[in-house]
């Protein structure tokens, strides 16, 4: 009965994380046009019950999968198309693929806002994810080089079962919410430090993930960042990209 137990947490589990990653590695700042970068990321997943189980037997499974950390490696590539907007590939460990668009919607001395779009996939335990998530990057900064960010996200997904685990439900279809906080640091070369946490409804109990990753990412002085003195030398810098390249176009 236990083993039962732990193989359906376990399953319970993987359709929550499905082994996709959760962490950011980019603040609200998109790449300037026809310039990249890359970067590397490791870290753990840990997962969570939100509300445990009445059941003693089923609690004791519970605590112990709540103690196992699973391990997170990740790279990607990131490329700027025109101003204000940039996509990203990235794979990690479980063979996963999450594809990204962002658009810078402000930028100013001390902050800078975007909205975002991604797919992603993966397939393991014989589960298959299918995620559309929609992010919004909030940022602010410390320094030229130095910045705290903030990533709420909600995610949709389809999980589509290949073997009877859940009640003989073939497809699932639910809803993950949750945010990534973190900060970045560096010029040529930035490391990233972010920890995150989503959560959603199961067939059993409510469940989190909890990740802590740490990041290096090559290429971020093809940031399109906010230059100190820029305030002074061009006023513009404050308003929205959209209103600036409409003004340059009338100009």
């Amino acid at each position: 009965m236990r083993l039962h137990l732990l193989g359906l947490m376990g399953v319970l589990g993987a359709s929550l994380s499905g082994c996709l990653t959760f962490s950011s590695f980019q603040t609200a700042d998109t790449l300037k046009p026809g310039h990249g970068s890359f970067f590397v990321g490791a870290g753990y997943q840990q997962y969570s019950f939100i509300d445990k189980s009445e059941d003693e037997a089923t609690k004791e499974i519970q605590t112990k999968i709540e103690k196992v950390k699973v391990p997170m490696i990740e790279y990607g590539l990131r490329y700027g198309l025109r101003e204000d907007l940039d996509i990203g590939l990235r794979t990690g460990l479980f063979g996963s693929w999450i594809g990204d668009v962002k658009y810078r919607l402000s930028q100013t001395p001390e902050t800078s806002m975007a909205a975002g779009a991604g797919l992603s996939y993966s397939n393991i335990l014989d589960i298959q994810i299918v995620d559309f998530s929609v992010p919004f990057y909030m940022s602010y900064n410390l320094s030229r080089t130095n910045q705290l960010y903030l990533v709420p996200r909600a995610i949709f997904r389809r999980t589509t079962y290949d073997r009877d685990y859940l009640h003989g439900n073939e497809v699932v279809n639910s809803t993950v919410a949750g945010a990534t906080v973190g900060i970045a640091s560096g010029d040529d070369v930035q490391i990233f430090g972010e920890i995150s946490y989503f959560g959603g409804p199961s067939e059993v109990d409510r469940e989190g993930i909890a990740q802590a990753m740490i990041g290096i990412n090559f290429g971020a002085d093809n940031l399109d960042r906010f230059e100190h003195g820029d305030h002074d030398h061009n006023p513009k810098r404050d308003e929205k990209p959209a209103a600036r390249r409409e003004k340059s176009k009338g100009s």
